[in-house]
């Protein structure tokens, strides 16, 4: 019996190269492009978080409300970009028109980056490229 010697709870071995080695060069610059759309992305959920505590925080009334404004519209504006980037490489092309028109919508917009954001973290993890806080490393490309 060879199975008497095998360990139940060993962890599962690993192979020797990463997943996203072994992919076609296609595929790879594919991914390189999905984890440069999502840091845009991210820049753009950072915008819209910036923008709300300098709402709050850091400016006199009057001031307050011209300037978040203008800080929330350059926030839409990358992220629609981004967005229609990041969806077309996601979704094709009718997903990313969609989801770049949803952005401009002050709240949906937060939401949409959001939504966006984590389907472009799960797409890179699922080729086996680590993603953090900021998005992936691009040295793994």
């Amino acid at each position: 019996m060879s199975g008497e010697n095998e360990n139940p709870f060993q962890s599962p071995q690993q192979s020797e190269e990463p997943t996203h080695l072994r992919l076609g060069e296609a595929e790879r610059e594919r991914l390189r492009r999905i984890a440069i759309y999502q840091k845009g992305v991210i820049f753009s959920i950072l915008i819209y978080v910036l923008a709300f505590a300098t709402r709050l925080f850091f400016f006199p009334m009057p001031m307050h409300h011209m300037l978040g404004m203008l800080i929330v519209g350059v926030a839409s504006l990358v992220g629609v970009v981004f967005t229609i980037l990041l969806a077309v490489e996601l979704f094709g092309p009718a997903g990313g028109i969609l989801l770049g028109l949803l952005v401009l919508f002050p709240c949906l917009g937060l939401i949409v980056l959001l939504v966006i954001n984590s389907q472009a973290t799960a797409e890179l993890r699922r080729h086996g490229i680590r993603v953090g806080l900021l998005g992936a490393d691009m040295s793994q490309f």
